[in-house]
């Protein structure tokens, strides 16, 4: 029996890697994918050059740089022994003509945090429930196409959900019958959870209700776990110190970039929502992409049936439940990767509940592996996106499809209007800008103009495209996703000819003007009037990804001198 129990689990873990590496150098090696990756490989190659110091605390990510780094340290090795280049310059070289290597080094962290938490589920479920619960969680969790999805990427995120899941199961077995052991695991958890994103802080509430439990067992020992309890916060805060010394070393950009985060987590200048909205904007915009309807339906009985309960285990689920949902109450804007950290809690109420449902069979009908067969039935949906997302990740994009087209049409040197982030182009096609405007890049990285410090990362890549020129390059300038775009007619009086635009970036603004700002939606509806469509590129299921795109030509200038720069 234990043998097979082992070979179940490993045929899981093994389900969760395939589905996390199939697809894994999408993207690569233009960059698109997502645009935080280069935070993480940039950052981590400036650590190289002996400045520890990331100058970002955003995220912070900082578990993600120090590990990145260590990889491309056996990177540099390797490639020395095999004579791929010989010395630090030939190194960085290699990044900036192919950084595929380096991404996927970087994406490997996420792969492996993915299957650790799939491993965690199921001792976690097994803790807190039942060898049938820990496995429905972990096989419905291998099966997560959002968690599968980001697993992909070298983003903090799934680091934090593997932790965020540690601490639960230290936390768990806490309240249950443990001891010193599961305290020194919170506070590794705690503090490497921390490093990867802030909130690993609110771990604290689970301990607090597990040490509660404990006390409440053992009155005679309160002091004790309050002590032990304590120790383990302050372990984990000493550990986020002593690997990130900076925090202290570096506080102004600490608390700047802490500040900058915390005003755009909370709406920015509109500020947040009203509490029920956000919670909703929450459910529907996280949750449901990060469970499908069917699991989550199930899970919120499951959670309720949980309250209802109130094992020990089911009030520390609860709790970290709880407080997660109090700090999307004040969220201004919602990713559906926010809610990652809630889906093992949720896929273990939702497994309980199946469970229970199995018991109420009569005896001669039930069986131990209906609760995971269930629990694979409501991953129905999430198992066809699952699959569709895996297999089309290894075949096209419409913002390659698109970069081809451009190339062979648009002279180079041209001036164009893009929508795309300040620094990062992952919505629209990656064009090559020319030397005039890398020239601008530098000045601008160098005033660090954006945000949270992240535009620094950026600025080695643009001295060294200085350096070594693109012939297929142009004069490009970001719309900052619409929220810097100005008039058409302006453009064209500053020479632009061309304007790329992409979906994502117009329906934003198309949402923001259903509430009463329609001051950057004026950009695309003026494009409609005056523009002229010239190409648009669309995804296609099971053949190409990406959002939608659409290729303008702008009105031919009025009679002027040379167009003035932005």
């Amino acid at each position: 029996m234990i043998q097979r129990r082992h070979l179940g689990l490993a045929a899981i873990l093994l389900l969760a890697l395939a589905a996390r590496v199939v697809g894994l150098g999408y993207g690569l090696p233009w960059l698109f994918y997502f645009h935080d990756e280069p935070q993480v490989v940039l950052r981590a190659l400036r650590l190289g050059t002996g400045d520890l110091n990331p100058h970002f605390f955003g995220w912070p990510g900082i578990l993600m740089f120090y590990v990145a780094l260590l990889s491309f340290i056996g990177l540099f090795v390797w490639g020395r022994v095999t004579g791929l280049w010989r010395n630090a310059g030939g190194f960085a070289n290699a990044y900036f003509e192919d950084p595929t290597a380096f991404y996927v080094l970087a994406r490997l962290q996420s792969v492996l945090s993915g299957v650790w938490t799939v491993y965690i589920a199921h001792g976690l479920g097994s803790t807190a429930y039942s060898q049938a619960v820990g496995t429905g969680a972990a096989l419905a969790m291998a099966v997560s196409a959002l968690h599968a999805h980001y697993s992909h990427l070298a983003h903090p995120v799934i680091v934090l959900t593997a932790f965020a899941a540690l601490g639960l199961w230290a936390c768990v077995r806490l309240a249950v019958d443990g001891g010193a052991h599961e305290f020194r695991i919170f506070a590794v958890a705690l503090g490497l959870g921390s490093l990867a994103q802030y909130h690993a802080a609110l771990l604290a509430v689970p301990l607090l209700i597990a040490m509660l439990l404990r006390i409440a067992a053992e009155p005679q020992r309160m002091w004790r776990w309050i002590g032990a309890a304590a120790l383990a916060g302050f372990g984990g805060l000493a550990i986020h110190l002593i690997l990130s010394p900076f925090t202290v070393l570096d506080y102004k950009q600490f608390l700047h970039d802490l500040s900058y985060e915390a005003v755009k987590a909370s709406g920015g200048a509109s500020g947040p929502r009203a509490p029920a909205r956000a919670i909703l904007a929450f459910i529907t915009d996280a949750l449901v992409p990060s469970l499908s309807m069917p699991m989550l339906v199930t899970a919120g009985f499951g959670a309720l049936a949980a309250f209802i309960r109130r094992k020990p285990a089911d009030l520390v689920l609860l709790s970290f439940v709880g407080i997660y949902f109090l700090v999307m109450a004040r969220s201004g804007n919602v990713n559906d990767r926010y809610g990652l950290p809630l889906v093992l809690p949720a896929l273990l109420f939702a497994a309980r509940l199946v469970e229970e449902f199995v018991f109420r069979l009569p005896a001669r009908w039930r069986r131990s592996w209906y609760t995971p067969v269930l629990m694979l039935a409501l991953s129905w949906s999430s198992i066809a996106t699952l699959v569709e997302q895996d297999y089309t990740m290894t075949r096209g994009d419409t913002r390659i499809e698109s970069l081809h087209w451009f190339e062979a049409n648009v002279p180079f040197d041209e001036r164009v209007v893009i929508d795309m982030h300040r620094y990062r182009n992952t919505a629209s096609p990656p064009l090559n800008e020319n030397t005039v405007r890398l020239k601008e890049r530098i000045e601008e990285v160098t005033k660090g103009i954006e945000g949270s410090g992240n535009s620094r990362a950026y600025e080695p890549f643009f001295r060294y495209r200085l350096e070594h020129p693109r012939r297929n390059a142009y004069y490009l300038v970001s719309t900052d996703m619409g929220y810097d775009a100005r008039r058409v007619d302006e453009y064209v009086q500053r020479g632009f000819r061309w304007a790329v635009v992409s979906l994502e970036a117009r329906e934003l603004h198309e949402r923001i003007a259903q509430n009463g700002d329609s001051t950057h939606v004026r950009y695309y509806l003026d494009l409609d009037r005056q523009a002229e469509l010239v190409k648009e590129f669309r995804p296609r299921r099971w053949h190409t990804l990406g959002p939608v795109i659409r290729v303008y030509r702008l009105p031919e200038p009025p009679p002027a001198g040379e167009p003035p720069a932005f």
